[in-house]
């Protein structure tokens, strides 16, 4: 590169610092000079510092004297095996039914349970796969649903087994109660959102946010302690813990992105790691008997009373 390109090109990139830096030291700070970086940094301050006087702003960061918020420690909460068994009993036959029990055994997030799509479910192998989600904003008044292929992250997008009688449930709801619908709404039937999963009997895609309003009404009409739809993924995770599943397989379960996430949330409840450190440490050091222990309290007991008699 010629000289008077470098001077071009130098003008171009600083403008405001004609005079400073010599041809030479143009070509030094193209190979990363420190020198240069040094002049334009302190001429940078130089210039901060009269903007800084003429505008009277303050000198001292007055956000140094701001006390930071304290971290607040997340407590999930969740439901145990009997709260679990008593609110499937008492929401059987209700539009919560199926999405409460797939939220709770399978962990999705109420996004992901309303944008379950029958091409989702492989009846043959038995498998559901998760990879869209459903949003509902406002527009104009009124709501319109948004619906994204790809899940929250990569790794959402997962395909888990078909448990217990989950396949026969799915079955009754596509076979059995859309096809009846559909027969019985004719042209009143909303097929914009066909193929989903979980539609009312006029077709209507179930909101997200109908989930959130309607969940916590219901399980306080029937005397439930305080909780989020989305707790399920706790109740999820807990009983996987409790059962003895490692926190990376409860991490894919979840589908969660970072392994950090699933151990901040749930380490605390991880029984059986505990259980095996606890064994840990005793296969690592000598444990005395137990035996004479409430004997050696009392030879103790004793000595103290003969010591108060003398």
């Amino acid at each position: 590169m010629k000289k008077s390109e470098l001077k071009e090109l130098y003008k171009m990139m600083f403008p405001e610092y004609p005079d400073i830096v010599t041809v030479a030291q143009l070509r030094q700070m193209l190979g990363i000079s420190r020198q240069l970086a040094y002049d334009l940094i302190n001429d940078g301050y130089i210039q901060g510092v009269k903007i800084g006087n003429a505008f009277k702003i303050p000198k001292v960061n007055v956000a140094l004297k701001v006390d930071r918020p304290k971290k607040n420690d997340f407590q999930p909460v969740f439901l145990d095996a009997a709260e679990l068994q008593h609110l499937f009993e008492v929401i059987k036959g209700t539009k919560l039914e199926l999405p409460v029990l797939v939220a709770v055994f399978y962990g999705l997030r109420r996004g992901e349970v309303c944008g379950l799509k029958w091409d989702d479910i492989d009846f043959e192998r038995e498998t559901l796969t998760v990879k869209r989600t459903v949003t509902s904003i406002q527009l104009d008044g009124k709501t319109q649903m948004i619906e994204q292929e790809s899940a929250k992250t990569k790794s959402s997008m997962r395909t888990l087994s078909l448990v217990g009688s989950f396949k026969e449930y799915f079955q009754k709801v596509k076979e059995e109660a859309q096809a009846l619908n559909k027969k019985v709404c004719g042209n009143c039937y909303n097929y914009e959102y066909d193929g989903f999963v979980f539609v009312d009997e006029m077709g209507d895609l179930l909101r997200p946010d109908y989930l959130t309003t309607q969940f916590p009404v219901f399980i306080q009409r029937h005397g439930m302690k305080k909780m989020r739809f989305h707790d399920f993924r706790h109740s999820c995770a807990s009983l996987l813990l409790a059962n003895g599943v490692p926190l990376k397989q409860i991490q894919d379960w979840l589908g969660h992105s970072d392994f950090s996430t699933t151990a901040n949330i749930y380490a605390h409840l991880d029984y059986s790691s505990k259980i095996s450190s606890a064994q840990a440490m005793v296969g690592g050091m000598f444990l005395p008997d137990a035996e004479g222990f409430q004997s050696k309290w009392s030879e103790i007991e004793e000595a103290d009373n003969e010591a108060v008699v003398k």
